[in-house]
């Protein structure tokens, strides 16, 4: 897929593009790409945002 789809490309849009689609990688531990730094950030962001509004009673 040589394109990005547009937000809300239904199912039957997309079928033909992935026919040909023989496997696909899902790298969510980092072994193939450094995404610890991303993953790190993400998490900050969600529990910084978490704990301001949900300060601990006693920190």
């Amino acid at each position: 897929m040589n394109r990005p789809l547009a937000p809300g490309t239904s199912r039957e849009a997309l079928a033909p593009l992935l026919r040909d689609v023989r496997a696909v990688v899902f790298d969510t531990d980092g072994v193939i790409t450094d995404s610890a730094r991303v993953h790190a950030a993400a998490w900050k962001a969600a529990f910084d945002a978490y704990l301001r509004a949900h300060p601990p009673e006693d920190p």
